[in-house]
């Protein structure tokens, strides 16, 4: 699977056409949902231990945000945002696939 491929993207904009706005959203709701967790399963794996430790107490108080995670993420990891463009590209893939059916 080529994951840098725009045709991809057309692809996928174009099964999403065929759906009602209420699937439409639906759908890149789920899309949305599976890339983040796939973002994080993949920065949790680079983290070290201690930063594990350090991310867990952040996450445990009240004030901290999703924004705040993923800034923290990009800080952490040097390429989070090569991490974040394949997991995407991953998982428009996946949907498209799934459309297809």
């Amino acid at each position: 699977m080529d994951l840098q491929n725009p045709e991809n993207d057309n692809q996928l904009e174009q099964a999403l056409a065929g759906l009602s706005e209420d699937e439409k959203m639906e759908t890149l709701k789920k899309m949305g949902g599976v890339s983040y967790q796939r973002i994080l399963l993949r920065a949790m794996d680079i983290l070290s231990e201690e930063k594990k430790v350090l991310l867990e107490n952040l996450m445990g108080q009240e004030s901290f945000s999703q924004e705040n995670l993923l800034e923290f993420l990009k800080n952490e990891i040097p390429n989070f945002d090569e991490i974040v463009e394949e997991e995407t590209q991953r998982t428009s893939a996946d949907f498209l696939a799934l459309l297809k059916q």
